[in-house]
């Protein structure tokens, strides 16, 4: 009689699915029906890989889509509108007059950046919920994993994690170097590229994009000058550049594609280090509230230019006409602030100390 032991692997078809699971990191496992059972199933899909040694905080999670399943009916908007309050402690603001990402429905919550969306001929009666990085800045990830995984049991279709040198210490040059020396490949092979911007930094550029990978392949890596984005061509900001991961995501339902773990929020770090030889050496903790503070300042040198160029000469009008500072001051002002500056969410999170002195370090 045939060794059942002898029979080569490869030789054996796909099990059916009551012969497959998934490991605590979104991994499809899977024991052989003709080979004696093992305690320990065989992995064959393994596609996020998280680095055990990495910081978990060197990264931080800047776009966040959630999906769940959801009928769009108004009870079942009021039950998400109480789940969303018990859980971050606040709820939806306002309904909008159109849709978006195909949804048909669009409700700003009360931070007046995250979105719930819903409704829509092919959505499945899914829905979603969007967070930019700007309301995620200022979330207990632990709170969202929560939310989606825990109360909502819906899945992550969409998140980009990123690493910020704000003094250069990884610049697109070295990520051109390391993705010649095959430090960005996947799987053994090459992943596609795209260099957008001059051959080399110059100031008073609008800086310098490296794109690896494709985003309708599911996964995409971004190198770029952030301080230069931001329009900040000199001076020590402009040396500030992002590293992103963008990953798309979707149902463990489907058994197809990509599923991205939950703990992809609160060990941001451990996934990007993970994600290319590239990144590995991603291990310092990530200053967030020294981000945050190059953020709100880097938006304001940029809003200074502006008024400068479009209000400057208006200034100088008020002044020959003899007006004093105070008068022009208050001919010129407003009640309300510009949106990339919340000065209470700044305060209570300790980023405000962060942001007057870097201001006082660049305007004197």
């Amino acid at each position: 009689m045939e060794d059942r032991t002898s029979i080569a692997l490869e030789n054996i078809e796909t099990p059916p699915m009551d012969l497959q699971g998934t490991g605590k990191h979104g991994y499809r496992f899977w024991r052989s029906p003709v080979l004696p059972y093992e305690e320990e199933w065989k992995l064959v899909y393994r596609d996020l890989e998280p680095s055990d040694t990495a910081n978990p905080k060197a990264a931080d999670v800047d776009w966040l889509h959630i999906v769940f399943r959801m009928k769009n009916t108004f009870a079942n908007v009021d039950r998400v509108d109480r789940v969303l309050r018990e859980t971050l402690g606040f709820g939806i603001a306002k309904e909008l007059p159109y849709g978006r990402f195909n949804y048909a429905r669009q409700l700003v919550l009360e931070d007046q950046k995250t979105l719930f969306l819903v409704g829509g001929e092919h959505q499945r009666d899914t829905a979603m919920i969007a967070i930019p990085g700007s309301a995620l800045q200022f979330m207990d990830l632990e709170k969202v994993r929560r939310l989606g995984a825990d109360k909502l049991q819906g899945w992550i279709t969409r998140v980009d994690l990123y690493a910020d040198f704000l003094e250069g210490e990884y610049t697109v040059d070295q990520a051109v170097k390391d993705y010649q020396a095959g430090l960005y490949n996947s799987g053994g092979r090459k992943p596609s590229h795209r260099y957008v911007g001059p051959l080399e930094a110059t100031e008073g550029s609008e800086g310098r994009t490296l794109y690896i990978g494709r985003r309708e392949n599911g996964k995409l890596v971004r190198v770029y000058e952030k301080g230069k984005e931001r329009g900040i061509g000199s001076g020590p900001l402009s040396k500030w550049v992002r590293a992103e991961l963008e990953l798309h995501g979707s149902c463990p339902e489907t058994k197809k594609g990509r599923v991205i773990p939950w703990d992809i929020l609160t060990r941001p770090g451990c996934y990007l280090a993970g994600s290319c030889k590239a990144l590995a050496f991603i291990s310092e903790t990530c200053d967030k509230v020294k981000t945050v503070a190059v953020k709100v300042v880097s938006s304001l040198i940029t809003a200074v230019k502006h008024a400068k160029r479009i209000s400057g000469r208006v200034i100088n009008v008020l002044r020959d006409m003899g007006y004093s500072p105070s008068q022009i001051i208050k001919l010129l002002c407003r009640d309300d602030f510009p949106d990339w500056y919340e000065k209470k969410a700044h305060a209570r999170s300790g980023f405000e100390d962060k942001i007057l002195g870097w201001c006082r370090e660049i305007f004197g």
